[in-house]
């Protein structure tokens, strides 16, 4: 079972209002918690350590060759890993409600009440036609030279509309009482679309990487782990102010 929050579909949401639009984020808010874990720890050695070779076999286990030295050191490196990420379960979680958020068409309704949000929030006023115009722009616009992910469907998602305005209401100000151009808050939607979908890959590695650190962390079930190892979570006793550290 997930530990995450629940979050409902933007469809069901009553979007007016501040409430609304922070709902609205959630699947980003929640993708960029998890995310954020994995760019904590990301790096050349957790890539190598989930590597295959050419016929699919961990290239740990292959480089330990039943080794039980080489076993549990890379064991142990798993294990820190685990420790630092979050839950498989709540990866999955996470990423089908960031799949599902970008690959539905928010309607018509919910643009509009997003846009409304934002009038509200800078207390200005605009013409039905912006309203219109804005609305369906985000609905269907080709791509902005701010997006630097491929946005495969017309629309931009909710929730990256929905951080778009949460981003422009709290950097930008009015100027002259009128509001932001739509040039500019398409630009910030793709801006944030983009970032939506840097997170959706990024949670799929981690749906890679974590049953593959578990697979080796399983390989020393049945192994007796070699005395010449300090024990798993060994650290060095506290030393006296005029104590040389050790040589290793």
């Amino acid at each position: 079972m997930s530990n995450l929050p629940m979050i409902v579909n933007s469809s069901n949401l009553e979007l007016a209002g501040p409430r609304g639009l922070m709902a609205a984020m959630e699947p980003y808010r929640v993708a960029a918690s998890l995310s954020a874990a994995f760019d904590q720890v990301d790096g050349d050695e957790l890539r190598d350590l989930v590597r295959t070779n050419r016929i699919g076999t961990l290239r740990p286990l292959w480089d330990a060759d039943d080794d039980p030295v080489k076993l549990w050191r890379y064991a142990d490196k798993a294990e820190y890993y685990i420790q630092r990420l979050p839950t498989l379960t709540d990866v999955e979680a996470a990423r089908q409600v960031v799949r599902t958020d970008i690959e539905t068409e928010p309607s018509i309704e919910v643009r509009c009440a997003l846009v409304y949000t934002m009038l509200d929030a800078w207390n200005v006023t605009a013409t039905p036609t912006y309203v219109q115009m804005l609305s369906s722009k985000l609905g269907h616009s080709p791509r902005r030279p701010t997006e630097t992910h491929e946005r495969t469907r017309r629309w931009f998602p909710t929730a990256a509309i929905a951080a778009a305005v949460d981003d422009v209401v709290t950097t930008l100000k009015p100027e002259h009482g009128r509001p932001v151009s739509i040039a500019d808050m398409l630009d910030v939607a793709g801006r944030h679309a983009s970032e939506l979908i840097r997170l959706e890959t990024a949670l799929e590695d981690l749906t890679t990487a974590i049953p593959v650190l578990s697979r080796i962390t399983e390989a020393v079930a049945d192994v007796p782990r070699p005395p010449s190892l300090r024990p798993r979570g060994w650290t060095p006793p506290p030393m006296d102010p005029d104590e040389e550290p050790l040589p290793f």
